[in-house]
């Protein structure tokens, strides 16, 4: 197994992964850099522990988050991974989620357009080291990288997939694998009807009309939210009833999950399981 923290390490963060190293061994994991002093944090606190630790340069490719740009600083970037004792240079990390265009071929253009550069010197470092590797993208421009053996893709979203994506992304057919279960708690004024579903059962940082969508209800429109409450404005107020049962799909499900602790596993018709969500507390001790 191998893991590739795709966050570049700062702080105390440096030392708890040099702890994950030392306590999972049959785990291959690796850091990302994208400058001079996070290298040599890395590469000190990896000689103090006596471990090695496999890099991957961070590429700004175009949507300014994180990475370097491809130039003289890149190149004396690897110039000095290249004779340290304790870093092994892996290959390069590419994320292009900036690319987001509804229409696939457009977005197709647009990542390969932006990936020439890229290829350029991915193809150059081989020469030097055949072992090098390319990981590329997300989950908006996995359906370009998907169709190229060399490069190694790293979707997310579509692990559990959600309406966002599946309404921008038509080429990707995935289906929904999360649902958040809600309820009619109030129904306080004739075609409006209130839920158990706030701020802190779904990710709210969308606009209104863009965070949940319910597979068993029809014409409806999502008012407002606060923290515990979700106002609906509905056509059949008549015939629905407090405590009935509405199944939503989250427009974003990255920020979804990490407000709950658990999964509850449906098999049938019937929960079978239940799934902790480790990856949701602030610190995990390891």
């Amino acid at each position: 197994d191998s893991v590739l923290v795709a966050h570049q390490l700062v702080g105390p963060k440096i030392n708890r992964f040099i702890a994950l190293i030392q306590h999972f061994p049959t785990t291959k994991f690796a850091a990302i850099i994208d400058n001079t002093d996070s290298l040599l944090a890395l590469e000190k606190e990896a000689m103090n522990s006596n471990v090695s630790i496999d890099v991957y340069i961070d590429i700004n490719n175009g949507m300014d988050r994180t990475g370097i740009e491809i130039g003289q600083g890149l190149n004396e970037l690897i110039d000095q991974i290249k004779p340290s004792n304790t870093l092994k240079f892996k290959g390069l990390h590419v994320y292009d989620g900036q690319f987001r265009d509804s229409d696939y071929d457009d977005r197709h253009a647009q990542v390969e357009g932006a990936m020439q550069q890229v290829l350029k010197l991915y193809e150059d470092l081989k020469n030097e080291s055949k072992e090098l590797e390319l990981v590329c993208g997300g989950t908006p421009t996995f359906s370009s990288h998907l169709f190229h053996a060399y490069r190694i893709c790293s979707p997310g979203t579509c692990v559990f997939w959600d309406w966002g994506y599946d309404e921008k992304l038509s080429e990707q057919n995935f289906q929904y694998a999360v649902l958040i279960v809600t309820r009619i708690i109030s129904k306080p004024t004739e075609g409006i009807i209130t839920i158990d579903l706030g701020h802190k059962s779904v990710g709210s940082e969308n606009p209104i009309d863009k965070r949940v969508k319910f597979l068993n209800l029809s014409n409806y429109s999502l008012k407002s939210q606060s923290e515990e409450h979700g106002v609906l404005e509905v056509d059949n107020w008549d015939e629905l009833k407090v405590g009935e049962v509405l199944f939503g799909v989250p427009f974003h499900i990255c920020p979804t999950v990490n407000l709950h602790d658990a999964f509850s596993v449906i098999s049938n018709g019937k929960k079978v399981d239940q799934w902790q969500i480790a990856g949701r507390q602030r610190k995990i001790t390891i």
